[in-house]
């Protein structure tokens, strides 16, 4: 692995998730990501009156690492692998405890398995290699109608849902 890429959620309620943003830590000097807290409004908690931000987590805290740097991210998915209680807390804060958590939750192993892959690979084959070619998987992400089409001689495939 030679990098990490944190997508962070978004502000509005699309796609069924609630609103979250990140405040970042970063080394004024090397410019390194140090840590972030994670905020998020939880639409069902609130009142029409005043939005209340609450802290959802904290990356050094949550995932039990020093720091940001991407080396302790293998770390942590071994963890997710082996601790089901940390892989579900992990899915609740991916998509912000909107609905889709429950979709990764109700079929464990392939939602476990396609997090990790995910999180391990760094390109479409690799992550292809780490499911198995379970094309099925690719759901999970798009939640939606999906087309993918490969033009390597070695994917040369189309997925229609």
């Amino acid at each position: 692995m030679s990098g990490v890429i944190h997508i962070i959620p978004s502000l509005t309620t699309y796609p069924g998730q609630n609103p979250s943003f990140r405040v970042y830590t970063v080394d004024k000097a090397t410019f390194t990501l140090l840590d972030y807290k994670q905020y998020r409004l939880v639409i069902k908690e609130q009142n029409n009156n005043e939005a209340k931000w609450k802290v959802a987590y904290r990356f050094t805290e949550f995932y039990e690492v020093p720091n940001m740097d991407y080396s302790h991210f293998p770390k942590f998915v071994k963890r997710m692998q082996n601790d089901k209680p940390f892989f579900e807390s992990f899915i609740k804060h991916m998509w912000a405890e909107g609905f889709k958590s429950a979709r990764f939750l109700s079929d464990h192993k392939n939602g476990l398995q396609f997090i990790t892959c995910r999180l391990l690979s760094s390109d479409m084959y690799t992550y292809l290699d780490c499911i198995g070619n379970n094309y099925m998987t690719l759901d999970y992400f798009f939640g939606y109608g999906f087309v993918a089409k490969y033009l390597s001689p070695k994917w040369g495939y189309a997925y229609y849902e």
